[in-house]
């Protein structure tokens, strides 16, 4: 969904890597480029199609409840299901999937090495990426949720609170470091 992300993959195609080693690449670099969808904290699910024995295989990495949740942990005072509780807050949070499920497809169909697929969205996270319009947007139009919170402040606008345009560079080092320990 991000040109940068794929010309990510498309490095990684060029190493010789595999089809699955691209998709885990270009997974990592969507944390950047894409962070509404593409993140680490969050989850997935890939497909993946194995040519030699016409068999699909799917790798579901979706978030999961914590084992303590309970369908009473969604319900507001007046007995009713308060679906806003599940979108916002602690109780929003699932355990997240999203670096064991790229990793697990990478351990059975990978070719490369694992740290070589995550450089590119580490050199993105740290020398920072050109934004889009696609996320200048997305940012403006969560910016009362992103401000509330002073690390997503500091991680998603300028100093002063200011959005980022459409051709400002944005950094991500925290971002880098975090790529840097799973690599």
């Amino acid at each position: 969904q991000n040109i940068l992300s794929s010309d990510i993959g498309v490095e990684i195609l060029d190493m010789g890597g595999n089809a699955v080693d691209a998709a885990v690449a270009v997974g990592f670099s969507l944390a950047t480029t894409l962070p509404r969808a593409g993140n680490l904290g969050g989850g997935g699910f890939m497909m993946v199609h194995i040519a030699k024995t016409n068999e699909t295989v799917a790798i579901d990495y979706r978030g999961t409840a914590p084992t303590s949740a309970s369908a009473s942990d969604f319900i507001n005072a007046e007995g009713k299901v308060d679906r806003s509780l599940s979108k916002v807050g602690f109780t929003a949070s699932t355990v997240p999937g999203t670096v064991a499920g790229l990793y697990e497809a990478h351990r059975r169909w990978g070719r490369l090495p694992w740290k070589t697929l995550l450089e590119g969205a580490i050199r993105q996270a740290e020398q920072g990426i050109e934004v889009s319009e696609d996320l200048s947007w997305a940012i403006a139009a969560k910016a009362s949720v992103l401000k509330a919170n002073p690390e997503s402040l500091h991680t998603f606008f300028k100093v002063g609170g200011e959005i980022y345009q459409a051709g400002d560079i944005i950094q991500r080092k925290a971002l880098a470091k975090t790529l840097r320990l799973i690599a």
